[in-house]
């Protein structure tokens, strides 16, 4: 992973689970399109993706908290594409 941008209104969690939003930028460009990424054991949706491009906009709803969440991107992490 190269980068991480949040869209500002992304977390959304008052009565249901966890919404958030954002933009990832990876290394090397995907050879295929993606439905979704795993990154530490949290499955991420993937809603728009380029094959051979280098960024894609995802999405995540769930029972984790934003600051869980937001702590697994870090420059350099793994990421498991499906």
């Amino acid at each position: 992973m190269a980068a991480i941008q949040w869209n500002t209104s992304s977390a959304v969690a008052e009565t249901g689970p966890l919404t958030m939003s954002g933009t990832l930028t990876v290394k090397v460009a995907l050879a295929a399109s993606f439905t979704a990424f795993v990154l530490g054991g949290i499955v991420f949706k993937i809603s728009r993706a380029a094959a051979g491009g280098t960024t894609v906009e995802f999405s995540y709803s769930g029972r984790e908290s934003v600051d869980a969440v937001k702590s697994l991107f870090t420059v350099g992490a793994k990421l498991l594409f499906s």
